[in-house]
């Protein structure tokens, strides 16, 4: 029973002690829905918002304000998708990037600088070199820093 119950809990086999590197992630449907949800022209009416979050487990329990007031409320996908993030800070940079003063226009189109604090998503389009299976991305870094059963939770409401 201590074997099943430490070993074989899935939660502790999100990242390989083989490698210390995930063998879980975002793939396929969910992956594309992470995508396009948070697009930078993605934005979500008040009747969808209430039921994605009736399915999310998320800490706060506390609507952020919307993004866009007039005519009706809209709220980003980055808005919502921030509250199923646990506290974890991210920074993935292109390769080219040469400091926050100098992003070049190109980034700023297609949106690949990817800047998490503080569980808010402030800028950048997930994909799969984020949110996949690889080493040093958002499972990982949740895996590390809050521990196997919040990565479950961040991957179950994902």
């Amino acid at each position: 029973m201590a074997e099943v119950k430490e070993i074989m809990a899935v939660p502790n086999q999100i990242v390989s002690p083989k490698d210390n590197k995930p063998v879980m992630g975002i793939v396929q449907d969910s992956l594309l829905g992470v995508m396009l949800f948070t697009n930078k022209d993605t934005f979500i009416e008040k009747e969808l918002v209430m039921n994605l979050l009736m399915w999310a487990n998320y800490e706060d329990n506390k609507l952020p304000t919307p993004a866009i007031l007039k005519p009706k409320p809209l709220w980003t996908g980055k808005q919502i998708f921030s509250l199923i993030i646990p506290k974890i800070n991210l920074e993935n940079l292109p390769k080219n990037f040469k400091g926050w003063n100098n992003v070049n226009d190109e980034a700023k189109k297609r949106d690949n600088v990817i800047l998490i604090k503080n569980s808010e998503l402030l800028c950048g389009n997930l994909t799969k070199g984020t949110i996949g299976s690889s080493s040093g991305g958002m499972i990982h870094i949740i895996w590390k820093e809050k521990g196997p059963y919040a990565c479950r939770d961040f991957l179950s409401n994902t």
